[in-house]
């Protein structure tokens, strides 16, 4: 069943690039449920690589689906049967050791602003092997309160704003675990400057990276100096999609990953000659290989040095 499920293409000729552009040295599939959904553009792809193997989840119409694989694609447990009895599960947050938060909300209500938000938020944690570990519940008393976007190891990471709708005046982002089926609050960092519609990423270290999507450029937070920092990309380009994997951050933009320090200087651009149909939506960073992933499970790995 696993080796039906992921296909490796092993033989390419992957170790060097082929005029500027790297050849994928594996190919494979991690859910066969999604083979068929290629441009269903409602399915949302996440996605963690690391030295013991890989983590995809994938929310869409048809479920919530959590498969893990090993590094050449081989598939070690697989679930589609995950829900959340009182809501909606609307996000996944992956933690780098494979594990991940699954977040729903509801009921859903409307507020001034002209939009709405859930009254609660459920977060479920899973093993990487599809084993429920613990849960708690976040409540929304007041509309702009706190709602989930990161998680690191035993940390989790919320924002809230000074007020409700798209244009807050001020952000706040929690850092914090959950404790007793409560989230306890370790650290607060309040920026005056919101960032709105950013990729939010974890790096080892513990700092939040939010990337804007138009230009890549990043605001970092530090929870030990309680600060935030502007990081500007000397060339912009547009992101779909970031990891960060020591004190390196890699941004996904078309056919091309930018390998950028935390000082937002480039140190590397690989351009991929993907496989037909291939469009990634989420990548992962593991020794010297770079995974790419498409809203179907359709994986292709590329060596980088």
């Amino acid at each position: 069943m696993a080796s039906a499920a992921a296909r490796i293409f092993l033989g390419l000729i992957a170790s060097v690039p082929f005029f500027g552009q790297f050849l994928p040295d594996a190919e494979f599939a991690l859910d066969a449920r999604l083979t068929g959904h290629s441009r269903d553009r409602s399915v949302r792809v996440y996605f963690v690589a690391n030295s013991d193997g890989l983590t995809l989840v994938s929310i869409g119409r048809s479920g919530v689906s959590l498969v893990s694989a090993d590094l050449d694609g081989r598939i070690l447990h697989s679930r589609a049967d995950l829900a959340s009895v009182h809501g909606q599960i609307y996000e996944a947050l992956p933690r780098a050791d494979g594990s991940v938060w699954l977040v729903s909300g509801g009921p859903y209500r409307f507020f001034d602003g002209g939009g709405s938000e859930p009254q609660h938020n459920d977060l479920d944690l899973y093993s990487r092997a599809g084993k429920h570990l613990e849960s708690f519940r976040l409540l929304a008393l007041v509309a702009g309160a706190e709602s989930p976007i990161a998680a690191a190891n035993d940390q989790l990471v919320l924002r809230s704003a000074d007020s409700p709708g798209f244009h807050p005046r001020t952000q706040f982002f929690h850092f914090g675990s959950p404790v007793d089926g409560g989230f306890r609050e370790r650290t607060r960092v309040r920026l005056t400057t919101p960032v709105l519609g950013a990729i939010a990423t974890m790096t080892d270290k513990g700092d939040l990276l939010l990337i804007d999507k138009k230009s890549g450029n990043m605001v970092v937070i530090d929870p030990q100096a309680k600060t935030g920092s502007m990081v500007r990309l000397a060339k912009p380009v547009p992101v779909g999609a970031a990891a960060a994997a020591g004190d390196c951050v890699y941004l996904l933009s078309e056919n091309a990953v930018l390998k950028t320090d935390r000082s937002g200087r480039e140190l590397a651009t690989y351009h991929f000659q993907f496989g037909q149909g291939f469009e990634p939506v989420s990548l992962g960073v593991t020794g010297h290989s770079l995974y790419l992933v498409d809203r179907t499970s359709r994986v292709e790995r590329f060596p980088v040095h």
